[in-house]
């Protein structure tokens, strides 16, 4: 049973989230705080009318009250453009799909609302404050340190068990344990919702130390040697036993060497591509995943082909179900599962995706991976591939590759991560931003103070989370 301070500590991030952005610029207030409660918040739950009262929900909702109270101009001044289209869409979707499938106004709307403080709010954050490139090396910067914190928590888990937030908060973060038990040991669980949430995110991790360092981005790292210190993340990021996630780190250091090397971003658009693909071949394609589930088995391991074994099976029949209301699904109120006579749950819907389509069919499916999709290919028309060999675009090609093997792990994984929302949101600005190097003392001011120009035409040196950024060319 959680102790009755894990719930309080979700109320008193409130507090926590305005301190911060009184103290701090609104970038890194944002950043930090975004990854700081996530990171160590508990897996807790308080009810709140209309909307989930769950831990990313109540960090979004805190971020966003700090925001309007200390510098609400951004969020007065935002106007949607384009790019924004697609999570306006899937904002509004689950709306549609309730009122279309008869349920109740006030459910209806708590849906959408349900969405948006899910998806939309932590969207907008990002992209009401991280409008330039040193914002974003902000937010790869804070990713990659946040790792190295994280480290000896999981290297502790790999010997103990998943057991941290059960020491310090009272209950499981994961009830089930048997899933924490991968390659002969334990896969750190940490506080988030899985074992593959926290996977994910030190791959992730491991992947922005691994590019800024390969850019140049650390000469020394908080006195450390930078190439030990990346290495070091790697290694824990693979003992973190996924899979997938390490799959999706090592194709997304590919995609980020060879479109550098080539100059050409075609690399990109093809891995922005594959989700879509997978969906197609998946619902109209009629492929069943039989032969990937013997190829994990031969190639990887008897594990990770039964896991692809019971998602594929799933996703078989959830797609089937969904297909009887292809446009706007069933709603969000869980008839696309299959059940038994008795009402009871017999399907396990593991792809966001999966889900996607049978709450909000085919719009739903194809806002989901809009919103998650169309800011890299905005960023990349915005600074073609030609660019990304100047050092100030480091961060925000490695955070655009990333986003898009975050839509195509949401294609065997049902974990929403608002880091990400937001970095997506920060990423999406720098798109459409006027101003995408940071702008001097007369053009900015954050929290009634101003913003030091950073220094141009000069080596990227990082030693804390602002690193001074070159002149990069603007198409």
């Amino acid at each position: 049973m959680l102790a009755p301070i894990a719930q309080a500590l979700l109320l008193v991030w409130f507090v926590v989230a305005i301190f911060l952005f009184s103290k701090m610029t609104s970038p890194r207030a944002l950043v930090f705080g975004i990854v700081a409660a996530f990171l160590f918040l508990p897996m807790a739950e308080v009810p709140i009318p209309l909307i989930p009262g769950r831990k990313d929900v109540y960090i979004n909702l805190g971020l966003l009250v700090a925001a309007l109270l200390l510098d609400p101009m951004p969020l007065k001044q935002f106007r949607p453009r384009l790019v924004d289209l697609p999570m306006i869409l899937l904002c509004i979707t689950p709306f549609i799909a309730a009122t279309a499938n008869g349920q109740d106004p006030y459910n209806a709307f708590a849906s959408s609302m349900s969405a948006f403080v899910t998806w939309g709010l932590p969207y907008l954050l990002g992209r009401c404050y991280l409008t330039d490139v040193k914002a974003l090396w902000q937010m790869a910067h804070g990713i990659f340190i946040a790792g190295i914190i994280y480290a000896p928590g999981c290297i502790f888990e790999m010997f103990m068990g998943p057991t941290l937030h059960l020491h310090v908060y009272g209950a499981l973060a994961f009830p089930d344990y048997l899933q924490s038990m991968r390659w002969g040991g334990y896969r750190p669980n940490m506080f988030m919702q899985h074992g593959l949430m926290l996977s994910t995110f030190m791959c992730t991790a491991a992947l922005m130390g691994i590019w800024l360092w390969s850019n140049k981005a650390y000469k020394k790292f908080y006195g450390l040697p930078p190439g030990p210190t990346v290495a070091f993340l790697v290694m824990v990021a693979i003992w973190c036993k996924s899979t997938g996630a390490i799959i999706l780190m090592l194709t997304a250091l590919g995609v980020l060497f060879l479109t550098r090397f080539l100059k050409n971003g075609v690399l990109v658009y093809v891995l922005a591509a594959a989700p879509m693909m997978y969906v197609l071949a998946r619902t109209v394609g009629g492929w069943t995943g039989d032969n990937a589930v013997q190829m994990a088995n031969e190639y990887l391991s008897v594990d990770s082909g039964g896991s692809l074994q019971v998602r594929f099976g799933n996703e078989n029949v959830l797609v089937e179900r969904a297909m009887m209301k292809p446009v706007f699904g069933f709603g969000t109120d869980g008839e696309f599962l299959i059940k038994d006579y008795n009402r009871r749950i017999v399907s396990i819907p593991d792809g966001l995706w999966v889900i996607a389509l049978g709450s909000g069919g085919l719009v739903g499916l194809t806002a989901l991976f809009g919103c998650m999709i169309f800011p890299t290919i905005a960023f990349i028309r915005r600074f073609p591939a030609k660019t990304w060999g100047n050092p100030a675009m480091a961060a925000p090609a490695a955070i655009g590759v990333f986003l898009i093997t975050y839509a195509i792990d949401c294609l065997m994984n049902a974990m929403v991560n608002p880091i990400y929302l937001v970095a997506l949101g920060g990423l999406a600005a720098l798109s459409v931003s006027r101003h995408p190097m940071p702008r001097s003392p007369g053009q900015a001011r954050q929290n009634g103070r101003s913003q030091k120009p950073a220094p141009r035409r000069q080596q990227v040196t990082v030693s804390s989370p602002t690193p001074t950024l070159p002149a990069v060319p603007n198409r």
